[in-house]
């Protein structure tokens, strides 16, 4: 079986990636056994090391155990730098290369196979973490090395017959470990100053046993059992072998409104898209799985909450056991916003229904984390303490008597002083029929307008589109072809009347031709006066014997036409009556709706399905769904009941009988369990006995819907487990955002395919159409795609698409759009409100502010603490306007996220100077804190203001932003009102075309005030060979310095203005004083942008070109250089390598009067600043487009 080979591989990587990390904690490190360097280099382990411990848990005749050394370990250097350690967020030790190695009872090393790096440890990594090589170097050592890898025969057979020949091995496999590092990590850490930070352990290398453990072990503990006792499990064969051909568009969600029959929330209906998906999910059979494209804010967490609604209500009218429903993912940040979603998502009502009729139960959803968080996870969430201390007596009472309290309210007709059990069973009954009315309405809304559609699309078919002109033609038809019959009529009897009156004389003597001409001529003349035209054209010479014959053919023919008129007219008029009565069905079963529902919320005299669709969903459906919730809610105490004596005893029983109905139990009190991959198994787990003695074992094939949330970032052998216990998926994610965290190299992937049996896949490794099911190329979203048999819009992924965005503006939502979706989302939040003047109250949907700070790469990690100080002062200096505008606390409204840890850090320490509380921080409680984070801090959740820390300035700029979209598509996307990115812009405008931070700096000009104005930072790294920074504070100062500047600098003055107007520059006399420095032999240069200078709000302004022209031409003129670049942002002026002033001021345009005069600053440095001046031209210069000259 082709999918068991593929469970085979998946466990083996899951069990490689368990024991091939290079980054270590100390706890981590603890676990591992140390040996010697001499032991390492011998290949033996000496007596203390080979305790025999390594053999537990072994047959007797195994000569020899698998396992993992590391070699070449380092420790981290303990530098404390102002009171606080330097290196803090880096990991306490590094161990990149792994030698497999099998290890005898003698305490021999033989090699397993070729020695690796750590995929962990190696570039490109989708985050920032420390590296000590790349894929591209480490593949290229290792294609052309050579080891002798052997297996465990053959290590046997090496033992007991060649023990000699050990040595020899071992040493070709030491020598290529050494040569691995040597070759591909040595010159890259050297470069990166790795030493600075790590010293070489003084414990050795570390050994590991590879057996299954950690966080993986009952996932891998449950492949081995499916592989051991091969249950048939459809879901996993489709998830393992699945690729379907024959896609079929999305049905129409018509046919779905019966079937939809609940829904989740009475404030907001199911968005267009959701509607669809909902439709193809209620419909997927047993051992398939469903995707659902889900970008950002396209209401992923709606749709999971009405589909779970549905399932439940479905199963509550069938009157069945409730299905079993679980949402997984892959983190506890996902698996939170899951649950956090079901505790305050679903709609509690208003009326009678409203609320849980059961106390202490607070969410729709529990939570079954790892059994080592459940502690933790218990003070918010209802996990399996919550479960287990709703099944006792006590509160089975309590529960029964609250429980009739509130039915008696909603149900006042009902006879409820009986016994509880007999109370609970007539209330479930009427909730039961109540459930059974509501979903008939639906029944009879979908059959009503099924048949009025029907009919209406007929009706204009056969009236048209003008049916009134229709039925009047055919009206005019009608009384004409009755006119032609009767003028028909009449001209045959006329014709018979006239051959009556013939003469027999005339008969006897036509054989005469003048008596033969003289008739004919007669006769043509009656044809031609007396009868009609249709007689006159059936009519011919010398054919008058024919003429009656044909006169009654034609009679006949235009009685059939006026038949078929008839026939046509009546058709029309009795489709014209179906129509109405068919309309009339529809608007009655509307009405009738409404009546007994609510409100009609139909403004014409039809009503529109679509209308009326949306309109059941927040009254009919959302009235179902809350009686669902108290239907199971009877169900599970009339369950409790019947266990008797025997309820306060259910916790403790694990086997397979006792387990499910603890599951179905739970179903009742919440449609949804939610838990991650991870953790799913060992909540899935039951006991068997089997030969005398209890085994483990698993509930395969029981969970009903098993919803993959965040799919896009789950890898592939994480969920297999999870499918394996499922009957059908929902696979809910984004392939444009986060992917999953790979944990191998390609080799150690390659050799687990081979080793599993998938050899055409290994060999086609780099094209294989298996691709999506690789861990290292794959996620759980690209096999759903692949599987799915739904292909709802032609140039997305197939599956279902959620195409409308309601979470950000649309100028946010654009950039998504253009970035990574192909315009394919919908905007349906509106436009934001945009400012017109700087100092407006209102942030831009898209903000940016321009940071001449300083990038520095070290402790593993990229920082820029002069942007770190900029966001924090702009947070304190905006407190007020930003809780204004968003209405809640800066805390709440504002997440900070970053590429870089480092960064983080830098954020955080800058927020605590200035009062502004980040998580984590040890005195905070997290919900009254700012999230600052990684990008992965924010993913699954949003606020209103997202600040982005680009970090990297042209003194050093990377490409780690740019590896793929995924990184500035998750952050933009979670700003609901306004993101604002702190960066150098300058390296944003010269970034590659087409990248995405290319693409999000040209949004950013779309309009002139986007730009937001921040006080400049101390650059402390400036300070070491130069004096503290002086304060410019006005125009005033700024005009003094420049023209000090000017006055007196004996070799080259370099000014960099956004903007350039020469009427400032008159005003001024800047322009007189610069053409003085040029007479004294001082190169003047100025750097101005093309973009500020010629556009206005994004659009060419002529008139703005023609003053920029004049401009240079005059300045050109007097000696003086200037460049028009694209990209520029900063504000500095520079002088002879040992003057610089830089900060918010623009020194050939800002006004020097009113409002504004006094509202920019800059920083005057002096001293050694040559490297800094050629850092910021090197950045001008190389990128120049053209360099002006008067036209």
């Amino acid at each position: 079986m082709e999918w068991m080979k593929w469970a085979a591989y998946w466990r083996n990587c899951l069990a490689d990636a368990d024991s091939t990390k290079g980054v270590f904690n100390r706890k981590e490190l603890a676990q591992k056994r140390n040996i010697s360097s001499f032991s390492l280099r011998s290949g033996c382990l000496n007596a203390e090391e080979n305790d025999g411990e390594l053999f537990n848990d072994e047959q007797a005749d195994a000569i020899a155990v698998k396992a993992h050394i590391w070699t070449f370990s380092f420790v981290k250097r303990n530098i404390i730098e102002h009171g606080k350690q330097k290196n803090s967020a880096l990991p306490d030790s590094i161990a990149p290369i792994i030698c497999p190695v099998w290890i005898t009872r003698s305490g021999r090393l033989y090699p397993a196979s070729a020695p690796f790096v750590s995929r962990d440890t190696l570039a490109p990594q989708h985050q920032d973490v420390i590296t000590v090589s790349t894929v591209e170097q480490v593949d290229r050592f290792l294609s052309n090395a050579s080891v002798q890898s052997l297996t465990e025969s053959a290590v046997e057979e090496l033992e007991r017959d060649n023990p000699e020949q050990h040595s020899l091995i071992w040493d070709q496999a030491y020598n290529t470990a050494r040569d691995l590092y040597a070759s591909a990590c040595q010159t890259y850490l050297d470069e990166r100053g790795f030493k600075d930070l790590y010293e070489v352990s003084p414990d050795g290398a570390y050994l590991e046993k590879i057996e299954a453990s950690g966080s993986a072990f009952h996932i891998i503990n449950a492949y081995d059992l499916i592989r051991e006792n091969k249950p048939t499990l459809p879901l996993l064969n489709t998830y393992a072998t699945c690729t379907c051909q024959n896609r079929q568009p999305c049905e129409d969600y018509i046919t779905s409104i019966s079937k939809r029959i609940a829904h989740s929330g009475e404030a907001f209906p199911s968005a267009d898209a959701q509607r669809d998906a909902l439709t193809s999910t209620l419909d997927i059979e047993p051992g398939k799985m469903i995707a659902i494209n889900g970008p950002p804010g396209t209401g992923k967490t709606t749709f999971v909450l009405s589909a779970v609604a549905s399932l439940w209500a479905r199963a509550a009218l069938k009157e069945g056991e409730p299905p079993i429903i679980v949402a997984a993912s892959t983190n506890n940040q996902a698996v939170t916003n899951i649950i956090e979603a079901f505790g305050n998502d679903f709609g509690e009502g208003k009326e009678e229904f409203a609320g849980r009729w059961l106390p202490d139960v607070t969410s729709y959803g529990g939570y079954l984390p790892a059994r080592s968080r459940e502690k933790d996870a218990a003070k918010k969430y209802q996990t399996n303490g919550f479960y287990n201390g709703l099944e006792n007596r006590d509160y089975l009472d309590k529960a029964a008597h609250s429980f009739i309290e509130k039915a008696a309210l909603a149900m006042p007709h009902l006879d409820l002083n009986s016994d509880p059990k007999l109370a609970i069973e007539a209330i479930k009954i009427q909730l039961h029929t109540y459930l059974k009315n509501a979903t008939k309405e639906l029944e009879k809304i979908q059959h009503n307008w099924q048949c009025y559609e029907k009919k209406r699309k007929l009706y204009y078919e056969n009236l048209g589109n003008d049916p009134k002109k229709t039925l009047e033609d055919n009206e005019r038809a009608l009384a004409r072809a009755k006119i032609k019959c009767k003028t028909l009529d009449k001209s045959l009897n006329q014709w018979r009347y006239l051959l009556s009156k013939q003469s027999i004389i005339e008969s006897f003597f036509l054989f005469l031709p003048i008596v033969k001409k003289k008739r004919q001529a007669r006769i043509k003349h009656f044809v031609h006066t007396q009868l009609c035209k249709t007689a006159q054209l059936v009519y011919q010479n010398d054919r008058e014997q024919s003429f009656e014959k044909e006169l009654e053919q034609a009679l006949i023919e235009q009685k059939h036409t006026l038949a078929a008129q008839n026939r046509r007219l009546r058709n029309l008029y009795q489709c014209q009556e179906e129509f109405f009565d068919c309309q009339r069905s529809w608007k009655n079963s509307c009405e009738a709706v409404f009546d007994k529902y609510g409100s009609d919320p139909n403004d014409k005299p039809t009503p529109e399905l679509d209308k009326i669709d949306k309109w059941l969903d927040t009254h009919v459906r959302f009235l179902v769904f809350r009686l669902s919730v108290h239907y199971w809610e009877a169900r599970w105490l009339l369950a409790c009941f019947s266990l008797g004596k025997d309820i306060d005893t259910q916790a403790k029983k694990t086997g397979e009988k006792a387990s499910l109905a603890r599951w179905h139990r739970r179903m009742m009190i919440t449609p949804c369990i939610v838990s991650t991959c991870h953790a799913l198994p060992d909540h899935m787990s039951i006991t068997r006995y089997h030969e005398s003695k209890f085994h483990t074992d698993y509930l395969f094939n029981h969970i009903d819907w098993l919803i993959v949330d965040e799919a896009g970032q789950v890898s592939p052998e994480v969920a297999g487990a999870s499918m394996s216990f499922a009957k059908r998926a929902i696979v809910i994610g984004d392939t444009q955002q986060i992917q999953p965290i790979r944990s191998l190299t390609s080799m150690v992937d390659q050799g687990n395919l081979t080793k599993a049996g998938l050899t055409e896949v290994a060999s086609d490794y780099e094209k294989t159409k298996d691709m999506a099911r690789l861990v290292t190329r794959g996620s759980v979203m690209q096999i759903a795609q692949q599987a799915s048999r739904v292909h709802h819009h032609p140039d997305a992924e197939p599956g279902i698409l959620l195409r409308e965005h309601r979470r950000c503006y649309d100028d946010i939502i654009e950039y998504c759009n253009r970035l990574c979706y192909n315009g394919l989302l919908i905007p349906k939040r509106g436009a934001a409100e945009h400012k017109t003047e700087i100092d407006s109250e209102c942030f831009p949907a898209l903000g940016y502010a321009h940071v001449d700070g300083a990038a520095i790469r070290q402790a593993g990690s990229t920082s820029n603490r002069v942007e770190a100080i900029a966001i924090a002062n702009w947070l304190r200096d905006n407190r007020k306007r930003i809780e204004a505008q968003f209405g809640e606390p800066l805390e709440q409204a504002v997440g900070v996220v970053t590429p870089f840890r480092a960064q983080v850090n830098a954020i955080k320490e800058a927020c605590q100077d200035n009062d502004i509380h980040c998580d984590n921080d040890k005195n905070n409680d997290n919900k009254k804190s700012m999230t600052v984070g990684t990008v992965h801090s924010l993913q699954g959740a949003a606020r209103k203001l997202v600040i982005f820390s680009h970090v990297y300035s042209r003194h050093q700029d990377g490409q780690f932003i740019d590896i793929d979209t995924t990184m500035l598509n998750v952050a933009v996307s979670r700003a609901k009102d306004s993101f604002i990115i702190f960066a150098d812009m300058q390296t944003l405008a010269h970034a590659r075309e087409g990248s995405p931070r290319k693409i999000l700096a040209d949004m950013l000009l779309w309009r002139d005030n986007n730009a937001l104005r921040v006080d400049p930072v101390e650059r402390s790294d400036l300070l070491s060979n130069n004096k503290k920074p002086q304060s410019l504070v006005n125009a005033l100062e700024h005009d003094q310095f420049l023209h000090y500047i000017l006055e007196y600098s004996k070799l080259n003055i370099d000014i960099v203005s956004p903007w350039i107007q020469a009427h400032t520059l008159k005003k001024t006399t800047l322009d007189q004083a610069m053409k003085k420095a040029v007479k004294r032999g001082v190169k003047v240069r100025i750097y101005t942008d093309r973009h500020f200078n010629t556009t206005q709000n994004n659009r060419y302004n002529p008139q703005k070109q023609q003053q920029l022209e004049n401009c240079i031409a005059e300045l050109s003129a007097s000696g003086i250089d200037v460049y028009v670049v694209d990209g520029v942002h900063s504000k500095i002026v520079m002088a002879d390598d040992t003057h610089m002033a830089v900060g918010s001021y623009n020194w050939l345009s800002a006004a020097r009067q009113g409002r504004y005069s006094n509202i920019e600053t800059s920083l005057y440095y002096s001293g050694q600043l040559k490297h800094e001046c050629q850092t910021h031209l090197a950045t001008l210069v190389p990128e120049m487009v053209a360099e002006a000259t008067p036209t």
